[in-house]
């Protein structure tokens, strides 16, 4: 075997010298291919946020083409909705991002200035803080505040590249809900076509528990925010607090960060008011943030959010921070709710499995036992020959369930006639009080059997 020797210019090179060049050339490639990776991650977020915002939104404007269908084509229903909800966020956004263009740095001065304000009430009252705790608390609260506004600005010109990308996200997920508004069915008998007959319903019905659980978690966060913000702008308006509609606003915009949202911009509204008004309005202002979070905790969020996931409050802080952590501002308003539909999805699947599957993965008829019953399986055995054999107390996973009705049965062991092709026939909810069925995704088509409802 021969080799070629390098002649010429190459030759007259040192050996080291062209193996660092190599080297070089390599790392050269590596760097351009961990940027290469860097730039599709990116791409990759935008059009993951773009998907996901127009998931929600055809999910929330399901039912509202459905009831326009009784009166005009699936197609012109889809574009008048599309439109006029289109029309609404967008005159919505313009007054948001006047307001804030104009009070945001107050807002921040005021946010600063406030600890200030607190201390001199202090003084005036003969109780004096350390000067350097005020200093150092003052001085890391501008500073963290500096990094917050650099932080919006940076990731406005980087994560989403500027206002080019922006309009991307917007207008691929405005022409992504039209296409769902409008092909939904059709892509959901796709998917369910494409997997195996026995697990068609159990795929149909994963697709319709996350199609639910986004419309009301949109549903139910617009509603609570929209709440939180018009108290609490309407109870500044009235103590005389300027700023009042900005932070309306920005309440409005948190209440889609669980938990940590309505903290925020509570704690922003208490400052300002402290700062431009003094304590004894800031001491009002806290109380009217206190009553309406609790009024939206304790009465809307059972009755809205309940209908869409239900988490631990740790377990809402930590899926908030950590998506906070890993994908900055859109991780704190995607974490939550992605986790939720995620998991209605599992619980949907879980539920129709067929009985002979159920029995094979080990899920009984209640995927989540009661709380007693997880604690007896948990109970140490007793020892042999110990005080009293409980007997039968571990032999059994649970108590036994009764077994479902034959019609109920022999319904969900069948699969659907033609795999992914349209339904014969429509399945609808039952009829509200008004008479009118509520539009939901229809699932695959069964043979009806006596007993069956």
């Amino acid at each position: 075997m021969t080799t070629t020797e390098p002649t010429g210019a190459a030759a007259a090179r040192p050996t080291w010298l062209r193996l660092e060049a190599t080297i070089a050339w390599r790392m050269l490639l590596i760097a351009a291919a961990a940027l290469l990776v860097i730039w599709l991650g990116l791409q990759v977020t935008v059009i993951a946020i773009a998907a996901f915002v127009a998931f929600t939104q055809a999910a929330l404007l399901w039912p509202v083409v459905g009831r326009l269908e009784r009166h005009l084509p699936r197609a012109p229903a889809t574009l008048l909705v599309v439109a006029v909800y289109a029309a609404g966020i967008a005159a919505l956004a313009w007054f948001t991002l006047i307001q804030m263009l104009d009070a945001g740095p107050r807002i921040f001065d005021a946010v600063a200035g406030s600890l200030t304000e607190a201390n001199d009430w202090f003084l005036e009252r003969g109780w004096e803080l350390p000067p350097e705790f005020v200093d150092n608390v003052q001085g890391q609260l501008q500073s963290r505040l500096g990094d917050i506004a650099a932080g919006l600005g940076g990731y406005a010109r980087t994560t989403l590249a500027g206002l080019g990308s922006t309009l991307t996200v917007v207008v691929v997920a405005l022409f992504a809900t039209i296409f769902a508004l409008i092909g939904g069915k059709t892509m959901t008998q796709g998917i369910v076509g494409a997997v195996p007959g026995s697990r068609q319903l159990p795929a149909f019905a994963a697709i319709r528990d996350a199609v639910t659980t986004a419309r009301w978690w949109m549903f139910a966060s617009t509603v609570t925010g929209a709440v939180d913000g018009i108290f609490i702008g309407m109870g500044l308006y009235l103590l005389g607090v300027p700023l009042a509609v900005p932070i309306g606003l920005l309440t409005f915009i948190l209440g889609f960060i669980p938990m940590i949202g309505a903290t925020v911009a509570g704690a922003v509204a208490v400052a300002v008011a402290l700062f431009f008004n003094g304590v004894t309005t800031a001491i009002w202002v806290l109380l009217i943030v206190l009553a309406v979070q609790q009024i939206e905790g304790n009465v809307l969020s059972p009755l809205l959010m309940s209908r869409a996931m239900e988490f631990p409050p740790l377990l809402t802080l930590l899926l908030s921070t950590a998506g906070g952590i890993a994908l900055g501002l859109p991780g704190l308003f995607l974490a939550v709710p992605i986790a939720g539909i995620l998991t209605a999805a599992v619980r949907g699947w879980r539920r129709e499995l067929p009985p002979e599957l159920r029995a094979a993965k080990g899920i009984g008829a209640h995927p989540s036992p009661p709380f007693e019953e997880l604690a007896a399986r948990a109970a140490p055995r007793p020892r042999p020959g110990g005080a009293e054999q409980q007997t039968g107390q571990h032999a059994e996973p649970g108590p036994e369930q009764p077994d479902p009705p034959s019609g109920a049965s022999a319904d969900a062991d069948r699969a659907p006639e033609s795999p992914g092709a349209q339904p014969s026939s429509e399945r609808r909810s039952h009829q509200d009080g008004g008479g009118s069925a509520r539009h939901t995704l229809e699932p695959p088509d069964r043979p009806k059997t006596e007993g069956t409802p």
